[in-house]
C-alpha cells in the first residue's frame, strides 16, 4: 500500500492522505473529534446530517439529489460515532476520480467545493437558522434509533453493560444523546453549537482514492477559520478493575443475555500481543470462546469477545438460556484462564494470527475500510498501516499472548435475565 502523505493545515487541523490507483474512486472526509459530554451529545449528534441535508446552493433535497446524480452518482454524507471518550462528527463526499468523468469536469473539485459549502457555510432559512422542517427529521429520526437500540436485546444489553462498565467516564455516554436530551433541544441551539464544533474540535481530513491531494488542501484551507481555539481531547484508560461489578435486569424475554467487561491491562502502543489474545480468545469462528463455550458446551447461542484497542478494553457477549447464565459465565473465565496458563496449542494461535493479518490484508479493498482503519488510530502516537499491523501479529509469540492474557482483569458483569 502507498505510504500515507501528511500535511498540517492549521491548529489541530490536520490533513492526511492514501493515493491508491487501483480504485477508480475518491472519498474526502471532514472529521470532527469533540468531548463526549451529556450537555452536548445529543446537539452534535443531530449537526452532521443537518448541514449535509441541503446547502445554499441546491436548497432541497430533490436539487442536490439531481446535481450529485449528474456528478455520476456522487454522494454526500454524514454520520456520527463514538470514539474512545470523544464524540466523532463526519461529513464526506465520494464519487469517481477525474479521469474517468466523460467530459473532463473537475469531480473532485466540485466535491470539496460542496463540503466545504455544507461546513463553512450551511443552508439557513429566513430567520438564520437550520430549517425548522429538517431538524423535526432529524430529531425524530435519532428517536428512532434510541428506540430500535432498544428494541434490539442485544445491542440494548452491550449499551447497560458499557454504561456499568465506563461510569465516571465520557465513554458511558451515548453518542447519540438521550430520548431526553433530544426532546427538550430546541432548534435555536444548532448554530452556535455548530460555530463551537468548527472552532473547538479536532479535525481530520482524510484523502483516499485516487485524488488530487494538493488541490483538496488548498480549497479547504482557503475556507478553514484559522481563528480556532482547539480543545485538549484525550481517552482516559483504566489498566486494572480492582473489583467486580456486577448488575442483574430482569425483563421478559426467551433468551437472556451476559455481557462482561474486563480492563485489558495495556494502552494503545502496547496492544499487538492483546490483539492477538482476543482473537484466540473470542474473536473468531476458532477461537475458544465459539469452539467450547458456543459448540462443545452448547451454554450460548452466540459468543464472541472484542477488544477496544482506544480504551484498552475487551468487551464478551453471549446470548444463554436464563437456567446457563452462571455456567456461561464460569465457562467464558475458564476460557481465560486456560490462555492466562498457556493451555492452547500452537495450531490455535497460528489461526487467530492468520485471521487477522488476512483481515489486515483486506482493508486496502476499499474506501470506507481504510477510512474505518485510520479513523480509528486517531489517538495513536504513531500511525500503522494494516501491512505494518500484519508484521507485528506476525511477530508475537506464545509467550507474548500469555503475558497480555495474564494483564486482564474482569470489571463488570451485566445481565439481562430472560423472565416468562
Amino acid at each position: 500500500m502507498p505510504d500515507m502523505q501528511v500535511r498540517i493545515l492549521g491548529d489541530n487541523i490536520v490533513a492526511r492522505n492514501l493515493v491508491d490507483r487501483k480504485f477508480k474512486t475518491m472519498r474526502i472526509s471532514f472529521n470532527m473529534l469533540m468531548p463526549l459530554t451529556e450537555e452536548y451529545a445529543a446537539v452534535y449528534a443531530v449537526l452532521p446530517t443537518m448541514v449535509s441535508r441541503v446547502t445554499k446552493k441546491y436548497p432541497d433535497y430533490t436539487a442536490l439529489s439531481r446535481y450529485l446524480s449528474a456528478l455520476y452518482g456522487a454522494s454526500l454524507s454524514a454520520s456520527i460515532s463514538k470514539v474512545g471518550d470523544n464524540q466523532l462528527l463526519s461529513v464526506a463526499v465520494s464519487g469517481i476520480s477525474n479521469k474517468y468523468a466523460l467530459e473532463g469536469e473537475n469531480i473532485a473539485g466540485e466535491l470539496t467545493t460542496l463540503m466545504c459549502s455544507a461546513l463553512f457555510d450551511p443552508y439557513l432559512d429566513e430567520d438564520g437558522m437550520f430549517p425548522e422542517e429538517s431538524f423535526r427529521q432529524e430529531k425524530r429520526q435519532l428517536l428512532e434509533t434510541i428506540e430500535a437500540n432498544f428494541n434490539d436485546k442485544k445491542l440494548y444489553a452491550k449499551q447497560r453493560c458499557t454504561e456499568i462498565f465506563y461510569e465516571g467516564e465520557p465513554a458511558a455516554i451515548s453518542h447519540y444523546g438521550t430520548k431526553e436530551s433530544l426532546a427538550v433541544l430546541k432548534r435555536e441551539e444548532l448554530l452556535d453549537a455548530w460555530k463551537k464544533v468548527l472552532r473547538e474540535s479536532r479535525i481530520e481530513i482524510l484523502v483516499l482514492g485516487d485524488c488530487d491531494f494538493a488541490a483538496v488542501c488548498r480549497n479547504v484551507s482557503a475556507k478553514l477559520n484559522f481563528n480556532r481555539s482547539p480543545l485538549d481531547l484525550h481517552n482516559k484508560i483504566v489498566l486494572k478493575s480492582d473489583k467486580v461489578r456486577e448488575v442483574i435486569e430482569p425483563m421478559k424475554l426467551a433468551q437472556s443475555k451476559l455481557v462482561m467487561g474486563f480492563r485489558a491491562g495495556v494502552t494503545p502502543e502496547d496492544s499487538a500481543a492483546t490483539k492477538v489474545m482476543s482473537v484466540l480468545f473470542g474473536g473468531s469462528p476458532s477461537s475458544k470462546l465459539f469452539l467450547n463455550v458456543r459448540e462443545k458446551m452448547s451454554l450460548c447461542y452466540y459468543c464472541s469477545a472484542r477488544f477496544s484497542e482506544i480504551k484498552g478494553t475487551i468487551f464478551v457477549e453471549s446470548g444463554v438460556e436464563t437456567a446457563n447464565i452462571e455456567k456461561a459465565r464460569e465457562a467464558i473465565v475458564a476460557q481465560l484462564d486456560d490462555i492466562k496458563e498457556g493451555k492452547f496449542t500452537e495450531e490455535e494461535l497460528h489461526i487467530a494470527k492468520l485471521a487477522m493479518i488476512n483481515s489486515y490484508k483486506s482493508v486496502g479493498d476499499s474506501l470506507y475500510s481504510l477510512e474505518g482503519w485510520y479513523i480509528g488510530q486517531l489517538f495513536a502516537i504513531d500511525t500503522v498501516t494494516p501491512e505494518a499491523m500484519a508484521d507485528a501479529v506476525n511477530d508475537i509469540t506464545r509467550i507474548d499472548v500469555i503475558n497480555a492474557a495474564r494483564k486482564v482483569t474482569l470489571d463488570t458483569v451485566y445481565v439481562l435475565k430472560g423472565e416468562a
